[in-house]
């Protein structure tokens, strides 16, 4: 009677774990397929690696990395589909090299010189095509004397960047060659992402500003096994649901925040000057009140030869109100093909004129010896 009445219990079990796994798998098929249930769901990337597959944006797409937190896989080529009410807003991919970069043309192969890129979508080229983006126009723009490296990723800010130089993990990437120019593609809420209050940059590098107004690294804003965990269960279509809704922004940047976010882009300069002697240009990127973040940014920054330049500067004929119109994609906030073509041309035009000066500030110095 007792191993009937187990063998009764066990089959009682399985049926509810079997019930509960078939629940849960037809949730997951739901919350994945459907687009009503998530915005995330309305946006698709097709993941190839060795299967191509359709999976909501940022899963499988996003893994754990060592040092920014999260990246993409390595050799993939992807493809992001967004829509607005079942419109297309634009249909593009996006090719991550063996360095886990997005891809750039290759320059002259007897140049040794770099241009190391940092930022967020904004520089990696989020809603445009690999050879839209602005790194792989400003390569063609400098006649390919450059290589160019685009660090940049979605969410990225420059506490990446600073992280990144810190540990120095361009250098494997970029060998013997010696980058003379960086370049940091700057958006207001990055200042948010650095105080750890985004959603998204849980597993980012944080930093704490001490009593003497320097930032010491402190660890991912979480415990680097819970980062490694979430990495692996953002492949499931009902955490990733949860996960959107449950971790959201918090309350707005402090003035803290703020000299936390300007002490990180110093540090970033200082390890640039030290390590290549490279110039340093910080692109302030604001449709609604430029002058609002550029301003504090170069009475914070002044003194650091820091090229500071904001919107108004790259595109002069346009008024503040018509610059979400005319750059950014439309239905999205993100930079079209026409803003990261002339945003190249600018950034080619100042390192051409910068180079002129060193060469000019050269020759001077030497005449004067």
């Amino acid at each position: 009677a007792a191993a009937l009445l187990l063998s009764r219990g066990a089959r009682v079990i399985a049926v509810n774990v079997g019930l509960i796994l078939a629940a849960v798998t037809a949730l997951e098929c739901y919350v994945l397929y459907t687009d009503k249930v998530d915005h995330l769901t309305r946006e698709r990337d097709s993941y190839q690696r060795t299967n191509p597959g359709s999976i909501p944006y940022g899963r499988r797409y996003h893994v754990f990395h060592p040092v920014y937190g999260y990246g993409p896989p390595k050799d993939i080529k992807v493809r992001s589909i967004r829509k607005k009410h079942g419109e297309p807003i634009f249909d593009v991919e996006y090719t991550i090299d063996s360095n886990g970069l997005r891809t750039s043309p290759p320059a002259d192969p007897s140049s040794q010189n770099a241009i190391l890129i940092y930022g967020g979508s904004f520089a990696f080229g989020e809603g445009v095509e690999d050879h839209q983006t602005f790194p792989n126009v400003l390569c063609d723009a400098l006649h390919r004397h450059y290589w160019v490296y685009n660090f940049a990723f979605h969410g990225y800010g420059p506490h990446q960047m600073l992280r990144g130089l810190e540990v120095g993990a361009e250098r494997h990437i970029i060998g013997k060659r010696r980058p003379s120019h960086l370049v940091y593609l700057a958006l207001p809420d990055h200042v948010g992402r650095v105080a750890g209050t985004i959603g998204w940059g849980k597993g980012a590098p944080q930093y704490q500003l001490d009593t003497n107004n320097d930032v010491n690294y402190r660890g991912p804003f979480w415990p680097i096994w819970w980062v490694k965990v979430d990495s692996l269960l953002r492949a499931s279509a009902i955490y990733s649901f949860a996960r959107h809704r449950l971790v959201v922004d918090g309350m707005a940047p402090t003035n803290r925040d703020i000299a936390t976010y300007v002490e990180i882009i110093r540090k970033a300069k200082r390890i640039c000057d030290e390590r290549y002697g490279a110039s340093f240009i910080v692109l302030s990127w604001d449709y609604t009140d430029n002058q609002g973040f550029v301003r504090p940014l170069r009475d914070a920054l002044s003194g650091e030869d820091i090229q500071i330049v904001g919107l108004p500067e790259i595109f002069p004929e346009l008024s503040t109100k018509h610059l979400p119109e005319r750059l950014s994609i439309a239905g999205d906030w993100h930079p079209n093909p026409y803003a990261h073509r002339r945003l190249a041309l600018f950034l080619a035009r100042l390192i051409e004129s910068l180079e002129t000066t060193d060469r000019a500030q050269g020759r001077s110095a030497t005449q004067t010896n």
